[in-house]
């Protein structure tokens, strides 16, 4: 969008809410800066701001601080949910793993993808590469179950899956900032559940 308001494309935006248009103070204020010098105006409906009028971007930088916050906030909100469940040994959503699928809250086994995943392991063993694993399958006529050819990334994936082991480990990752949403891998940082 920001492409075709500097090409002259477009004169005003309209967004439904501050949130909407952008969940970081710094980033907001930037962007409506950017388009105020462009002569484009930004129309926030919920909060009834313009942001060419005199007062806009006071108006703007204090409620999107309160905007950023209240992100914030859910993001801890939904930590703590995450993290309760986890210590209850309940996995945050059903994620997809080959080989097994799930019947309400059980992982159940899936014979012959099973029987994919044990040879997997088993050609691994003998000191097949994840390429040469993904390679023998692809000329077995065996694929992913989204119908994908086996690729070193896939193979990796299978092998590394501490599932397969038969536990589950959960918050192997975190999100670092709420606001960037950068996520992280966990070496230690945050405790691990299983």
């Amino acid at each position: 969008m920001l492409a075709e308001c500097e090409a002259g494309n477009i004169d005003i935006i309209l967004t439904k809410s501050i949130q909407r248009f952008a969940r970081n103070t710094v980033d907001l204020l930037n962007t409506v800066r950017h388009l105020k010098d462009l002569g484009i105006e930004v129309r926030f409906e919920k909060e009834n701001i313009n942001s060419l009028s005199g007062d806009g971007e006071l108006m703007l930088s204090i409620l999107a601080s309160f905007a950023q916050e209240e992100s914030r906030s859910i993001s801890e909100n939904v930590k703590w949910g995450m993290i309760k469940r986890f210590k209850q040994g309940i996995p945050n959503g059903k994620f997809s793993i080959f080989g097994y699928e799930w019947q309400d809250d059980k992982l159940v086994i899936i014979p012959e993808e099973a029987e994919i995943v044990r040879w997997m392991y088993a050609e691994y063993m003998k000191g097949a590469s994840r390429i040469e694993i993904g390679r023998a399958l692809m000329q077995r006529g065996i694929y992913t179950r989204q119908g994908k050819p086996w690729v070193d990334s896939n193979v990796k994936v299978i092998l590394t899956n501490i599932t397969y082991t038969g536990n589950m480990l959960f918050q192997k990752e975190y999100c670092e900032d709420p606001i960037t949403k950068h996520r992280r891998k966990n070496y230690g940082e945050l405790p691990q559940y299983s």
